[in-house]
């Protein structure tokens, strides 16, 4: 191996020109076939540089992947999970609906699915609901129980085994119901989470943006500076993050599909966002038959309208239980 060292430290020479420099790192690579390049271009690798020669673009793609494969976050939607290859850290996916189509319940049953599945610190930021009513839905979700049947269990003295199953299945979410949060104080509370716990935050779900605080002095302002922060927040924590919107466009129920224009104020907070979701439940729709509304019941459709990993307009259909409030992909 010391022919090897020797090699390396030639091409850390500054004397030496570029294209001497990428003959020894040819020579290395061909001559020592069995050290994986990913060694041989971490042992040339310059720490610290803002440019970076395609060999050190290799290695920062490589641990790029070798990251995916241990933080990449699954929604548990597997057409979603699929179509945007998962949420990276420090990236974002915005979910768009309007009022009562679902966006809390979407956002906890996201919460329960990667729990279960991956087992890593989740932070819900619920700064429209307090923890008794977050609590609730959860474990109605959970438990498949209606909202109240759960009362009614923790009403009574038999809750010990809703309990107990609470407690061992959805261990690594922790709510924070905080009202007009900055940025700067969910980072704080995120803070004081892997202090206690002593692991990395990885997932955080913001339900919902629109009571989020930021400087402005009209809502574009407000909504621009919001959507700088949002993306910042997410990679200078290193985190995925699930933000949940709002659509507000008059004349329209949560029963018509969601596109981007209707995202109100939606330029920048959709230039923010790595990959952006509409939903809409298409029994909300105005001015339809109650034998079409029926007929639609239950249904809880998504589209995949920003995916900065490939294909948009995906269509995924899903089961909306209205009494357990789990939405399941059919």
């Amino acid at each position: 191996m010391s022919d090897y060292s020797d090699l390396i430290k030639k091409i850390h020479e500054k004397t030496i020109s570029e294209s001497v420099r990428r003959t020894y790192l040819s020579q290395i690579i061909e001559t020592y076939p069995n050290i994986p390049v990913s060694i041989i271009l971490d042992d040339l690798l310059i720490k610290n540089k803002d440019a970076f020669a395609i060999e050190e673009q290799v290695v920062s793609y490589k641990n790029y992947l070798k990251k995916q494969a241990t933080g990449q976050i699954k929604t548990g939607y597997k057409t979603i999970d699929e179509t945007i290859r998962g949420i990276n850290p420090g990236e974002v996916l915005s979910f768009l609906a309007r009022t009562a189509v679902g966006k809390t319940i979407f956002g906890l049953n996201v919460a329960r699915n990667v729990n279960l599945s991956q087992k890593i610190p989740i932070v819900f930021f619920s700064l429209e609901q307090q923890i008794p009513q977050v609590f609730e839905r959860l474990a109605a979700i959970h438990l498949q129980k209606s909202t109240e049947e759960v009362e009614k269990i923790f009403k009574s003295n038999f809750d010990a085994k809703a309990s107990s199953k609470l407690i061992k299945d959805l261990d690594h979410i922790y709510v924070v119901d905080k009202n007009s949060l900055t940025f700067s104080q969910m980072t704080e509370y995120m803070a004081q989470i892997e202090k206690k716990i002593h692991k990395h935050v990885s997932l955080v779900i913001i339900d919902y943006l629109g009571y989020m605080q930021s400087k402005g002095q009209n809502i574009y302002e407000k909504t621009s500076n919001l959507a700088k922060e949002l993306k910042a927040f997410a990679k200078n924590n290193d985190t995925a993050v699930v933000a949940i919107a709002q659509v507000n466009r008059s004349g329209l129920s949560g029963g018509e599909e969601i596109t981007l224009s209707s995202f109100r104020d939606s330029g920048v907070l959709e230039e923010s966002a790595d990959y952006v979701i509409g939903a809409w439940r298409p029994e909300l729709e105005l001015n339809i038959s109650e034998t079409e509304e029926h007929m639609r019941a239950g249904q809880f459709k998504m589209k995949v309208l920003k995916n900065r990993s490939g294909k948009t307009g995906i269509e995924v259909s899903c089961d909306f239980d209205t009494t357990t409030l789990e939405i399941v992909e059919v």
